[in-house]
């Protein structure tokens, strides 16, 4: 077999918390992508790295690895954590310092080796799904360590509006993304994250967050709400498996993908929207937004300590399952020397409910018809954070 530790044309170093990790791959592009995809959140460094992410494309080896089939037709692994579901993945080799495990829907191997702190993301040439997978393995090391070092994460969007950081919280179909593009049309807000936002109290005994990369997913729904963003996407030709650079090559025009929904990596939101994207706040406020389905702009309500704490409860990452981190990610985390110890999420929210303000903002039919519940939003956010 080849020494796939050689002849690697690129490598790139990134932190996240207490993660530093390093990405070898022999496609440069890939490398970009990652950047453009992790950045401002995953901070460029030089230092040497606690994990290494390798991407191979071969095809030898990749037929090698499938071959050898799984170590039993029923025997799988909790591999990631979404919030909708458990990705439960069949076990391909295990031995006592390595696992390996497929991906079937995007023919993809991981290769966790323990000893030497690294993965391999193992695909045959031309597979474009790799280095979203790639990004995907980066992304859920650094969430595990965040978690495991005591950090907390919150289902929903995170910005910075008048120098204030917010979050953006609710279950799946409370308009979270919704609010968010219009707050960022209206350049009320800058970026920070659409999806998960990790929290933690450091010494300052202030509560900060750090938005964590996921792909945005937007329904057309939302998006016809927006008619010039909407003329805007489909004039970008963006891919979430594409560079901004690539995507300017596409000759392909924008369409949903299976879901139903558009994909757009982080880079390409703020990109869209023309807003900077900012990597750690202070968190200031939470908001809660809720459709009403009723006539009207969007209203504000401040939230009690108790209602606050209920809502939080609502609408954790993980929230229809109740799993933050895989078995996967706990394997490899005790076995490269981590603390695999979490800390009380009930805990977090009584704490979070009592030292930062929170809002109910009720939205109407007509809110995002104009700017109004935008400056509605600002004046929420002047008023209770002074």
């Amino acid at each position: 077999m080849t020494d796939h530790h050689r002849n690697v044309d690129s490598r790139r170093t990134w932190r996240y918390h207490n993660t530093t990790v390093r990405v070898y791959d022999s496609n440069p592009s890939d490398v970009e992508w990652l950047d453009e995809f992790l950045s401002p959140q995953f901070e460029p460094v030089n230092d040497e790295p606690n994990v290494s992410v390798r991407i191979v494309a071969d095809a030898a080896w990749f037929s090698h690895t499938a071959a050898q089939g799984p170590v039993a037709p029923e025997t799988s692994i909790a591999a990631f954590i979404q919030d909708e579901r458990i990705v439960e993945l069949p076990i391909w080799q295990q031995h006592q310092e390595s696992v390996t495990v497929y991906e079937p829907d995007a023919e993809v191997f991981y290769i966790l080796t323990m000893r030497r702190r690294e993965v391999t993301v193992l695909c045959r040439p031309g597979n474009s799904r790799c280095r979203i997978r790639a990004m995907k393995i980066i992304r859920e090391i650094a969430m595990a360590r965040a978690i495991l070092d005591g950090m907390h994460i919150i289902h929903g969007a995170a910005v910075r509006v008048s120098g204030k950081g917010g979050i953006i919280a609710g279950n799946k179909g409370a308009g979270k993304t919704t609010l968010l593009i219009y707050l960022l049309q209206h350049a009320v807000a800058t970026y920070m994250s659409n999806d998960r936002v990790m929290l933690s109290l450091p010494q300052d005994s202030r509560w900060h967050m750090r938005g964590l990369p996921t792909i945005a997913a937007v329904t057309p729904a939302t998006i016809d709400l927006f008619p010039e963003i909407r003329n805007r996407l489909e004039a970008s030709r963006y891919r979430s498996a594409l560079t901004i650079a690539e995507c300017r090559l596409n000759d392909k025009p924008v369409q949903p993908g299976r879901k139903g929904k558009y994909s757009l990596t982080p880079g390409q939101l703020c990109t869209l929207m023309n807003v900077p994207a900012v990597a750690t706040s202070s968190i200031d406020f939470i908001v809660f937004p809720q459709i009403t389905l009723e006539a009207g702009g969007g209203t504000v309500r401040q939230l009690t300590r108790g209602e606050a704490e209920q809502k939080l409860r609502g609408c954790p990452y993980g929230g229809s399952h109740g799993r933050i981190l895989s078995d996967l990610m706990l394997r490899f985390m005790a076995e490269t020397g981590g603390d695999c110890r979490t800390a009380s999420t009930d805990e977090a929210h009584q704490r979070i409910a009592t030292a930062i303000p929170c809002f109910d903002f009720a939205v109407g039919n007509d809110a995002y018809l104009s700017a109004n519940a935008a400056r509605t939003f600002s004046e929420m956010v002047a008023d209770a954070v002074r």
